[in-house]
């Protein structure tokens, strides 16, 4: 079974396609570029960054039209934001918001992870630095943005587990590591609370 996956967006978007793959290869699909001969097509989409559904629905519309036997996942922040609007336009494809983006490979019989801390993050495909996911979410109610409607209520991985995936990062080979997350500069606050290392 072959896997297309194509994530638009931020960092954060393409750290969690990336788990997405992993969970998928874990599975015993083969990852390819090419959506004309995958099986399964997982669209990871944004609702943020300059046309970005625009240039998801052109895939999908692609995909849908030349592809018609694959099954085409979409999930990200477009179908956490409008499923209703995707629903209408590609009727055909199974939606699946953020909330549940973890869970995808398990609709095809995979897993993300291994359920023993073995669900770190072990390589970033195609690229020669690794995003490394530390932070999700905001709970500002900012006028002019969509993140807090499409994104979970903020959160922050443990220290030990972000250095964990770094250290296996390395011994795969990887060099350079961008941190990154929704508010990367409230990264291990709470209410009431200072920033990470202070107390």
């Amino acid at each position: 079974m072959k896997l297309f996956i194509h994530s638009f967006g931020c960092r954060v978007n393409q750290y969690e396609g990336e788990k997405i793959r992993q969970g998928f290869e874990r599975g015993g699909f083969a990852a390819t570029d090419d959506w004309r001969e995958a099986d399964v097509c997982v669209i990871n989409t944004c609702s943020v960054t300059d046309h970005a559904e625009r240039d998801a629905r052109v895939l999908l519309r692609k995909i849908t039209d030349a592809n018609p036997s694959s099954r085409v996942v979409v999930t990200g922040c477009w179908a956490s934001r409008d499923p209703g609007a995707i629903g209408k336009m590609f009727p055909q494809v199974t939606l699946v918001g953020n909330d549940g983006k973890e869970n995808i490979p398990a609709l095809f019989g995979c897993s993300m992870g291994l359920g023993d801390g073995r669900d770190a993050l072990g390589s970033f495909a195609r690229h020669t630095r690794a995003f490394i996911k530390v932070q999700d979410g905001c709970n500002m109610r900012c006028a002019y943005c969509i993140v807090p409607v499409t994104r979970p209520a903020m959160s922050s991985r443990p220290p030990q587990a972000v250095v964990a995936e770094i250290s296996g990062m390395i011994e795969s080979g990887y060099r350079e590591f961008v941190l990154c997350g929704v508010r990367l500069g409230r990264y291990w606050a709470r209410e009431g609370e200072g920033k990470m290392g202070r107390g």
